[in-house]
């Protein structure tokens, strides 16, 4: 945000494990907010780096997301 970021897209998992994603997205979705930053429509992928990694490319083009959001470290 301090570069001037103004559309982010977050990625989110889904899978058994994950019960917080809708939580997260919303608190995020809040606290751009605040600051004036659009939080674009959450892309959900499968807990996997090679996930993230093929749909990236796609999304950034059809968003126009000037950043990404990734709740983990292995999806970023």
């Amino acid at each position: 945000v301090a570069k001037g970021h103004k559309r982010i897209v977050p990625f989110i998992e889904v899978g058994p494990q994950v019960h917080d994603a809708e939580d997260r997205v919303r608190y995020l979705q809040q606290s751009l907010a605040e600051l004036g930053v659009r939080l674009l429509a959450p892309e959900v992928v499968e807990p996997n780096s090679e996930a993230i990694a093929q749909k990236l490319p796609s999304v950034l083009q059809q968003t126009e997301a000037t950043a990404v959001f990734c709740w983990r470290d292995y999806l970023a």
